[in-house]
């Protein structure tokens, strides 16, 4: 048996104790214990609560001292015992072989206390845990677990409650709910190392290397739109988008997805969306050749006449009001849940939505080029009423130049009449398409305003912040001053002109044939009286101009004194459209401004009862109170 030397060190003299079982050791000064020509017995005591250094021809070992344990791996060392609710004041200790994975051969501190920097000593060297966790329970490899709805940002430093809304707390790091998104692109904020931290926090053994404390901040939480669209389930802390969505709190769709009110759905077949332009196309050109074969039958017919067609337009009329104002209303409804029947609702009223700059037809379902964004929106509504101006007025020209050219002057002395006719009917189409097209072209103007824009804090000090369009939440809203100006310029020159121009048009149509009715009238002998010396003149009943076929699309479906009628319902939708599409319909400011108007209008039509046809009236009345409820 090999001689065992055990040689204590203590204030800088080596003693040489000889003891039979027993050896008195100081927890401050270790003993050191030589092993000569006995490699094996020197890994024993490597992996029995000692440390030992190899040498050539002996091993020097170590007893691992108080605040430390011995390890029983084949590497063998000592250990410090981990932060958190352990310590220990004996020296030479191992984990028991039947010991759960991970739990070191350390003492547990008291319930709710823990050792902050690890390597406890002694009972003392436990404090309490810090604020907002649970001491009602051992400490673990932490300083505590969090209460409930509780979340730190250093695993052996405090708990904080959780007070904003759309935070998951469980797992005592901040995650986001369903529903919510936040971004993490500002300097302060690392994506990354959170992801280290919170890995750090899920383990529940000593976490070693993995850094343990997150320093930097976390974003700020926002709710998307439709709680669907940010499921945020495929255990990312940056949270995701649901199927067929994209962008900003997922209010984009993504590539062969169109939007139906706020929800994405797959495009159709090609074939459905080739069907689709045909029927419009024919629509299109149907409503066309009604609007130029009633024309042509006006000018046979009474001036107080009403044909089956301006009865269908009169109608018509009064849907288009309703539903242009409406369909803001659907498209700014950010914060309800549209299922069953509304969504339902919506697709119909997307595939027949009198809507030029959306092209009828979804065409980024054609080829993802052709979206229209606002910007590209803003362009098409600044250029449409100009091209739908522009080609009636050249098509009109270039006629007059052809028959100029063409045939003589007797010729064209014959041509004036249809020249006229072709010169109303243009004018007829124009304003008719004006008109359909004014409120939508009207909310891409006001979706440029400076307004319109909404920012978004998205550090909890709000230093740092985003701003995107409200009307997609996609573009960014720097570098839209261009935009911005020519909206206020278009506002000028359309949305405020062009009702105007009508009205100023109706007005002095209406009072010109009100001169010619008096003027008449005053040509007629008083009390009807016949002269004899006066000549026999057939058909002597008075004739009266009637309104242009142009103008009278405006007001033929309104009684004489109400003439101007519609342009003040034209007020009332381009009102209404301003406010919807800048502050939104969940802006209380907007609701309570947009009702009152509707209101207003609901107890003028029920005062004045502007409309010819009972049922019209009757109609636009049941339309406002739909919109009311």
């Amino acid at each position: 048996m090999s001689l065992l030397v055990i040689i204590y060190h203590f204030e800088g003299y080596q003693h040489v104790l000889h003891f039979a079982n027993r050896i008195c050791v100081n927890p401050l000064s270790l003993p050191v214990v030589y092993v000569n020509d006995n490699f094996d017995m020197a890994l024993a005591l490597n992996t029995d609560g000692f440390s030992c250094n190899f040498y050539q021809t002996f091993s020097e070992c170590t007893p691992c001292g108080a605040g430390t344990y011995g390890s029983t791996q084949l590497s063998g060392g000592c250990h410090a015992c981990p932060k958190g609710g352990f310590y220990q004041d004996d020296i030479a200790q191992t984990v028991p072989l039947q010991s759960d994975f991970g739990i070191p051969a350390c003492k547990l501190c008291n319930v709710g206390t823990y050792v902050k920097k690890g390597r406890g000593t002694s009972p003392h060297d436990c404090e309490v845990c810090p604020e907002g966790t649970n001491q009602t329970v051992d400490a673990g490899f932490r300083a505590c677990y969090c209460k409930y709805n509780y979340a730190r940002t250093d695993r052996y430093g405090p708990c904080s409650l959780c007070l904003e809304e759309g935070l998951n707390c469980s797992l005592e790091f901040k995650d986001i709910l369903p529903g919510y998104m936040w971004n993490w692109n500002f300097p302060l904020a690392n994506l990354s190392y959170y992801e280290h931290f919170v890995g750090n926090l899920k383990v529940n053994y000593d976490p070693g290397t993995i850094p343990a404390k997150y320093t930097g901040e976390i974003p700020r939480i926002f709710e998307c739109p439709r709680t669907e669209s940010c499921p945020n389930d495929n255990d990312s802390l940056s949270g995701n988008c649901a199927k067929g969505y994209t962008g900003w709190l997922c209010t984009n769709c993504e590539p062969k997805y169109y939007s139906v009110l706020t929800s994405c759905v797959p495009c159709p077949s090609l074939a459905f969306l080739v069907l689709e332009s045909c029927v419009f196309v024919i629509v299109c050109a149907l409503a066309c050749f009604l609007l130029v074969l009633q024309i042509k039958r006006k000018s046979s017919r009474e001036q107080n006449e009403r044909s089956l067609f301006d009865v269908i337009i009169g109608r018509i009329k009064i849907l288009l009001g309703f539903y242009q104002v409406i369909g803001e209303i659907f498209t700014s409804l950010h914060d309800i849940k549209w299922t069953g029947t509304l969504v339902i609702m919506g697709k119909f009223i997307s595939a027949f939505e009198i809507n030029i700059l959306r092209l009828f037809v979804r065409p980024r379902c054609f080829d993802e080029k052709l979206d229209l964004n606002p910007k590209i929106q803003f362009i098409i509504g600044a250029v449409l009423p100009v091209v739908i101006m522009l080609i009636p007025f050249m098509y009109y020209q270039g006629n007059k130049l052809y028959v100029f050219i063409r045939f003589s002057p007797i010729v064209r002395m014959s041509l004036r009449s249809h020249f006229q006719n072709l010169k109303k009917g243009l004018f007829a189409c124009v304003v008719v398409l004006l008109f359909v097209i004014y409120p939508p072209v009207c909310s891409v103007i006001f979706s440029l305003y400076p307004l319109s824009c909404k920012s978004f804090h998205i550090d909890q000090d709000k230093k740092y912040n985003i701003t995107r369009l409200r009307s997609d939440f996609d573009v960014d809203c720097t570098g839209l001053q261009a935009y911005h100006v020519s909206a206020f310029i278009l506002t000028v020159i359309y949305v405020i002109a062009l009702p105007a121009a009508l009205l100023y048009l109706l007005c002095k149509n209406f009072c010109l044939s009100a001169r010619k009715k008096d003027s008449l009238m005053d040509d007629l002998p008083p009390d009807n009286t016949d002269d004899p010396t006066d000549p026999l003149v057939i058909n002597n009943s008075p004739t009266y101009s009637s309104t242009p076929t142009w103008l009278n699309f405006l007001s033929e479906n309104y009684k004489k004194e109400f003439w101007f009628w519609e342009i003040v319902e034209l007020a009332r939708k381009v009102t209404q459209t301003l406010l919807i599409t800048l502050f939104g319909w969940e802006d209380r400011l907007t609701v309570i401004l947009t009702t009152c108007i509707s209101v207003l209008f609901l107890l003028l039509h029920a005062r004045y009862r502007p409309m010819k046809s009972s049922y019209e009236q009757g109609l636009q009345v049941d339309y406002d109170l739909h919109f009311l409820t």
